[in-house]
């Protein structure tokens, strides 16, 4: 495969992340003012382009240009593109910004220079592209580790556990999917059902680090979920306690009949358990 066959593979790919990142996109089409994009994208870079040491060099035509396109994705692109500029340039560098016109045809072109080496595979372009802004998302959202393919193998090779919860964008799940056999049967493997994989990581991440759980029936009809520790004291502990409770009757499904909670019982990891009167929950 030569290089214009890997980047043609990347494109496609960072096709398909976005679509398995966003759904299915719908196109309209109309009227566009390319060059009023570009100097939006310029005008809202710029000071973050002179915080990295970048100058920016907006050539274009003074007559303006436009072309038929939805302007709501065309901006989407530029946006993307100004930001990993901002990520990857080389500082004290120029990004060159240039729109011109080759007969009927529109060509906007991104330019600068990279700090990192370029010879790099499509695979690992397309991980740092698509995936890098999830990857910042949940950092600022406070997750404790963030990584790929470097998490993927330390797990793999290191039996490495150190977490509680695994959080994935739905375009790391092609990765992700390599651990479900370890992850599945300790109960960490991210699922979109449990809410754990999800476009917007940040929001998983929070609401992860603000204690939310996930309870579900084992076979024979039996819940068992974690509602704190024992250093939390008796009154986080009973909060913690009567949410999880309300959940469950809150979920209690309308054509059930008879007593819904047969039996409870609270135990530490170690301890002896204590029986709950269910009348009183």
């Amino acid at each position: 495969m030569n290089l214009q066959d890997d980047t043609i593979q990347l494109l496609v790919d960072l096709v398909e992340a976005s679509k398995a990142s966003t759904g299915n996109l719908e196109v309209h089409r109309a009227p566009c003012r390319v060059d009023v994009l570009l100097d939006q994208a310029a005008g809202e870079y710029e000071q973050r382009l002179a915080q990295s040491g970048l100058t920016l060099v907006l050539q274009k035509p003074e007559t303006g240009l436009v072309i038929l396109a939805d302007g709501r994705h065309l901006w989407r692109v530029f946006d993307n593109l100004m930001n990993n500029i901002c990520k990857y340039a080389l500082s004290g560098t120029r990004v060159y910004l240039t729109l011109a016109q080759a007969g009927t045809k529109v060509r906007v072109s991104f330019r600068n220079i990279s700090r990192d080496p370029l010879d790099m595979p499509a695979a690992q372009l397309l991980e740092r592209f698509a995936r890098g802004d999830a990857a910042e998302a949940a950092k600022a959202a406070g997750a404790d580790y963030v990584g790929e393919m470097d998490l993927v193998e330390k797990i793999q090779k290191e039996n490495w556990f150190d977490f509680d919860v695994v959080v994935a964008s739905p375009d790391m799940m092609g990765v992700v999917g390599r651990l479900g056999k370890v992850l599945g049967p300790k109960g960490l493997m991210p699922s979109p059902k449990a809410g754990t994989v999800t476009p917007d990581v940040a929001k998983a991440v929070q609401e992860s680090k603000a204690g939310k759980v996930e309870y579900r029936l084992d076979k024979t009809n039996i819940i068992h979920c974690p509602i704190g520790k024992v250093s939390f004291g008796p009154e986080k502990l009973a909060e913690n306690f009567n949410a999880l409770m309300g959940a469950i009757l809150k979920a209690k499904p309308a054509a059930a009949k008879g007593q819904y909670i047969k039996s409870c019982v609270a135990a530490s990891t170690m301890g002896p358990g204590v029986k709950m009167n269910t009348a009183k929950i």
